[in-house]
């Protein structure tokens, strides 16, 4: 005697299709994942992000108060490793070391100038010098000596790969503007440092109006400010 076939009711019909839809699902989200563990491992890791975010995501689920903080740290304990830590203490050791070699070797090319302020403080080195010993009296443009000055300053300053922040001296009028213009332009085209590298600021005319004698300050940095 033959088996009777029975054809598939409805309910099972709908179960299948279910079924179907949650398998397409899945893949979905597998690939997802998988786009994402190939950025973060094609990506540089910056151990201070990474912290940050970390911690954002543990207050996120209240993993700070909850029970959640035993399944999360598995995830978000290595990024406060010691190696972390440690190469982040290394690469601030190394700008440090990098400032400094700096330092010396401006302080050796700007010798011969007593009146041009040249000190180091964490994290950078501040140069000022005089607005007369740059420019024409009347007028914004560069001196011969000013250039001279200028090329001593961003020799050192381009070989080491640093930022330059100008903060032009204020004055009357778009004098100021023309006057940081002017420097900013001899460090790019006659000191051949790179304009990304070269950021310019200039302070409003005093309330009093007239000339304020400040000098062109220029904060040296080994990261973009």
């Amino acid at each position: 005697m033959y088996p009777t076939l029975r054809k598939p009711t409805k309910e099972a019909g709908a179960t299948g299709q279910a079924e179907g839809w949650l398998v397409t699902f899945n893949d979905l989200l597998t690939l997802l994942f998988t786009f994402f563990v190939l950025i973060i491992a094609f990506s540089s890791v910056r151990g201070e992000f990474l912290k940050d975010a970390a911690a954002s995501v543990r207050r996120a689920l209240g993993a700070e108060t909850a029970g959640a903080a035993r399944i999360l740290s598995p995830l978000v304990g290595p990024l406060s490793d010691r190696e972390i830590e440690t190469e982040k203490a290394r690469r601030e050791a190394e700008r440090e070391l990098r400032l400094a070699a700096l330092h010396e070797g401006l302080k050796t090319v700007l010798a011969g100038h007593p009146y041009v302020f040249c000190a180091r403080i964490p994290g950078s080195v501040t140069i000022r010098i005089p607005a007369a010993a740059l420019f024409d009296p009347s007028s914004a443009a560069l001196t011969d000596h000013g250039a001279a000055l200028l090329a001593a300053v961003s020799g050192p300053a381009r070989g080491a790969g640093a930022f330059v922040t100008l903060e032009a001296p204020r004055s009357a009028g778009d004098a100021s503007h023309r006057a940081g213009a002017a420097v900013a332009d001899f460090l790019t085209a006659g000191g051949g440092m790179s304009p990304e590298r070269i950021n310019l600021t200039v302070t409003p005319p005093s309330p009093e109006g007239g000339e304020d004698y400040r000098p062109v300050t220029m904060t040296i940095t080994m990261e973009k400010p």
